[in-house]
């Protein structure tokens, strides 16, 4: 029982230059906002230790969970996750073939991300019961190292008091779309 892990590939098998982002939300959107996609990510982060334990999940797990997902819609967004280089792939050589996924390392930097998609959704929900299968109390996620300092001021109270005292900064979101909508 040898496993063969994809490990963290290139970005992704299509070809980005910087002129194609100029904004670092664009960029990580494109990356996660599939359909399917956060919710793969987010049974992921929710997902149980497996037989070495690492949380891991496999293809049957991502189905029971998640209703009205197909299985080749789940297949072609797990291999865009790996080709971005959020999750791995290990087959195991067993017979039958078994095969989990599980967060890399740059997979894992989009907690905090989802611990406030966790929190807004719970505010505006304003209901007491949750069924997401994540416990993400915004008081223990953790803040990436940029967060204070790279977003405005002119965000809305609801971001802003996720990251307080931040400092206005969107040179790199120099699109004008980017910032006729702040």
């Amino acid at each position: 029982m040898h496993p063969q892990s994809s490990g963290d590939s290139p970005l992704d098998s299509r070809s980005y230059s910087s002129s194609d982002f100029k904004c670092p939300i664009q960029f990580t959107l494109d990356l996660i906002g599939s359909k399917w996609a956060i919710l793969i990510l987010r049974e992921l982060f929710a997902s149980a230790p497996n037989q070495n334990g690492r949380p891991a999940r496999r293809t049957h797990e991502f189905l029971d969970a998640l209703p009205g997902l197909s299985t080749k819609t789940l297949m072609a967004r797990l291999r865009e996750l790996e080709e971005h280089g959020l999750i791995e792939r290990t087959v195991y050589a067993e017979i039958p073939p078994r095969v989990e996924y599980r967060l890399t390392d740059k997979g894992r930097e989009i907690q905090p991300v989802m611990a406030a998609l966790h929190q807004v959704g719970m505010r505006w929900l304003q209901q007491g019961v949750c069924e997401c299968p994540l416990d993400m109390p915004h008081q223990e996620a953790p803040q990436p190292d940029a967060l204070p300092n790279a977003l405005p001021n002119a965000l809305p109270d609801a971001l802003t008091a996720i990251a307080p005292n931040t400092q206005p900064h969107l040179a790199a979101c120099s699109s004008s779309r980017v910032e006729s909508q702040v």
